[in-house]
């Protein structure tokens, strides 16, 4: 994306033009981001990092969600996180 925010257009246009650049670059660059997650997610090493990142947005809430409708966490351990990412994420950290 080139600006972030045009100050001299009205409102409403300076923000679809925005919006026009958001959703270009996520055209662009969403398959890619895609590609590298599932790489992640299957553990390959150069994805390491990624999988850190994309584990840890989501984990925490939804094992708050699991405590909070009473699954109880009856395995040993540190919880884990499931490659089927938070579909999955319940039966996978609180069971």
């Amino acid at each position: 994306m080139t600006a972030a925010y045009d100050a001299d257009l009205p409102p409403l246009e300076a923000g679809a033009r925005y919006w026009e650049e958001t959703v270009e670059a996520t055209l662009r660059y969403g398959p890619l981001f895609f590609e590298l997650a599932a790489h992640a997610m299957q553990g390959r090493e150069h994805a390491a990092g990624l999988r850190e990142e994309l584990i840890a947005a989501w984990l925490p809430s939804v094992t708050e969600l699991c405590r909070a409708i009473g699954l109880p966490r009856s395995r040993p351990g540190p919880m884990r996180a499931s490659p089927s990412g938070p579909r999955g994420a319940c039966s996978s950290t609180c069971w």
